[in-house]
């Protein structure tokens, strides 16, 4: 007998835009219709979340300089050229915006420093947001954040004024604040409360995608259950017949993906799906969005089981219809483990610990069978990646190729071909101490690895490599590696090991870099201290990267009185460029530095 006993990473769903419901049934959905249809739906699936009552549903503008000459502008590093995605920091040929701990700060870049904006974001009274990301278009700023709002209740259930918390209970109800700015005034000029919490966010062209989870409400058969959106404080409910399901699918919550038109007027359209509770791993392409699930089981027989389901979503001229879903073995590590190309889906899985660990990498490909929109497997290579106890560290699909790390004692850097996606193989493999954590392909023949150095299976430093991936009969690694090591009793950690947003990429002057936390230990402290590292690249060098500029922010930093042990400067954060200026960005300052000179600091702007 299969017992479950943890559900993981969810596996989402969506309907179709609104309007345009025959499409999504064509495909294999089916229109949820009422309230009694959706207490069947989710009574069946065997719900075991606790959904607590939920809240009734009642139906300075700034100085621009002249616009400078078009300059080289750093973007966000992401995943898919042309697919924007929400960072902290934002910039554009005159600004910078940045939002840390609530604070928007916008600092005009045009000639000398100077700020625009510096705002502390708050929201209605009983409502508590906490403002995460940004995005730019051409006419908007947008800020997204995770909003969460209190709601009391005695010991039968009923909903209680909020100033009598503490009698019997409190909970709360998720929502993502999306706040919008026009980009010339940054005068606020539109709000949307999306139902539940945030999983990801994508720009496309104008387009803003956002992908979040809310709890059904079964609790009390007064409320209405259904998610509630807000625009500009009015509330707009779905319809049952706007809320879709799949038979083969769990209806534990309320999957929604929401689209903001951002470019003439601000409209909001939305898809819900009833699907499984989590935070799955979610890859967006320019043909599609996939969602990778997980679920951890076991069984009498065969043990431990992790398994999953891939679901995808194309998107086409009306909006977003279903296309399809196929179950996979094992789990996927993070959302550079799925690719589309060519037609094709690979995937790549990791599955068990210690000996029984086994990685795979799938080819999909979308078919119709009877107007069902599936995916099918085409082929499956489940032998040879990573050696017994490897699990997969890393992945980064380019094109027809495929690199992933895998680690246990060494670090084996396969590289994998696809040209025929029908018979991937394993080209070549290369065994060195340390592993990858994250990849970039620098160019057509270079791979990046950003990770760690080990020794007797334990990390003594960050390290950087570059691997020659021209012909697999010649992979290898490009000159020597660089390895910051640890001090003795210290550690040393950077953003960029598992956010890939937080590096900064000038591949045509040769450089990246990103923000490093280092400890350490003398006689009479411990030292907590932050430094952003720029790092050269010489691939025809010995030593391929070399530490080209450290640059701290500690200098405006006022220590507090008698603070003997701690020392902690502000952290930098991120770093962009425009033109021949790269401008470092901590929460209490921005410092400019000329590129061409060193990066010499030549300006500064504190908050």
């Amino acid at each position: 007998m299969k017992k479950m006993f943890l559900v993981g990473l969810m596996f989402f769903s969506i309907l179709f835009i609104t309007g345009c419901q025959s499409t999504p049934k064509s495909m294999g959905l089916n229109a949820v219709g009422s309230l009694e249809q959706l207490k069947s739906i989710v009574k069946s699936a065997g719900n075991q979340w606790y959904y607590g009552p939920v809240a009734g549903v009642d139906m300075e503008n700034g100085a621009e300089g002249d616009v400078r000459s078009e300059a080289k502008t750093s973007k966000t590093n992401v995943q898919v050229e042309g697919i924007d995605e929400g960072d902290i920091v934002k910039v554009d040929q005159n600004r910078i915006y940045q939002i840390f701990g609530n604070r928007l700060v916008v600092t005009s870049i045009d000639g000398a420093m100077t700020t625009l904006l510096n705002e502390t974001l708050e929201d209605e009274k009983d409502r508590y947001t906490y403002f995460s990301e940004l995005y730019i278009t051409e006419d908007y700023l947008v800020v997204l954040g995770y909003s969460y709002q209190y709601f009391a209740f005695d010991i039968e259930g009923d909903l209680i004024a909020t100033d009598a918390i503490g009698l019997w209970g409190y909970y709360g109800t998720s929502a993502t604040a999306v706040w919008v700015y026009d980009i010339d005034t940054l005068a606020k000029v539109k709000t949307f409360n999306v139902p539940g919490y945030l999983n990801t966010t994508r720009l496309i062209d104008d387009q803003l995608y956002l992908i979040s989870t809310s709890y059904i409400n079964m609790y009390n058969e007064e409320i209405d259950p259904r998610p509630v959106y807000e625009i500009d404080g009015q509330k707009l409910v779905p319809e049952y017949d706007e809320i879709y399901y799949h038979g083969d699918l769990q209806a534990q919550v309320f999957n929604n993906i929401t689209t903001i038109e951002l470019s003439g007027n601000l409209d909001l359209t939305y898809d819900i799906f009833l699907g499984n509770f989590s935070w799955g791993t979610i890859y967006v392409s320019h043909q599609s969005i996939y969602f990778a699930s997980y679920e951890y089981s076991y069984d009498e027989e065969t043990g431990y089981q992790e398994t999953g389901k891939l679901i995808a979503f194309d998107f086409v001229n009306e909006g977003v219809v279903f296309g399809g879903f196929i179950t996979y073995k094992g789990y996927v590590i993070n959302q550079f483990a799925i690719d589309e190309y060519d037609g094709y889906v690979r995937m790549v899985t990791t599955e068990g610990w210690g000996d029984t660990v086994k990685n795979r990498l799938y080819v999909f490909e979308k078919t119709e069978v009877e107007g069902t929109r599936t995916l099918t497997q085409v082929s499956l290579l489940d032998e040879g990646i990573g050696k017994p106890r490897e699990r997969v560290f890393s992945v980064r699909f380019y094109e027809t190729e495929a690199t992933v790390v895998t680690f246990e004692q060494v670090d084996p850097f396969y590289m994998i071909d696809l040209s025929n996606p029908l018979e991937p193989t394993i080209a070549a493999a290369l065994e060195i101490p340390g592993f990858s954590l994250y990849q970039h392909r620098w160019n057509d023949d270079t791979v990046l690895g950003i990770g760690y150095e080990t020794s007797e299976n334990r990390t003594i430093g960050i390290k950087l490599s570059l691997y020659d991936v021209t012909n697999p009969e010649t992979l290898a690694e490009l000159g020597t590696p660089l390895v910051l090591m640890n001090s003795e009793n210290s550690w040393q950690y950077g953003e960029a090991l598992y956010n890939h947003k937080a590096i900064l990429f000038d591949i045509e002057n040769n450089y990246f870099g990103f923000s490093v936390y280092k400890s350490y230990f003398t006689e009479y402290k411990y030292y907590n201290l932050n430094e952003y590292m720029i790092f050269k690249v010489d691939l025809a060098a010995e030593q391929s990267i070399t530490v080209d500029k450290v640059i701290t922010h500690k200098d405006y930093y006022t220590a507090i009185e008698n603070d003997y042990w701690y020392y902690t400067p502000y952290s930098i954060e991120r770093a962009v460029y425009v033109g021949d200026f790269l401008y470092v960005i901590s929460s209490g300052a921005i410092t400019k530095h000329d590129i061409q000179n060193d990066f010499n600091q030549v300006d500064v702007i504190q908050f």
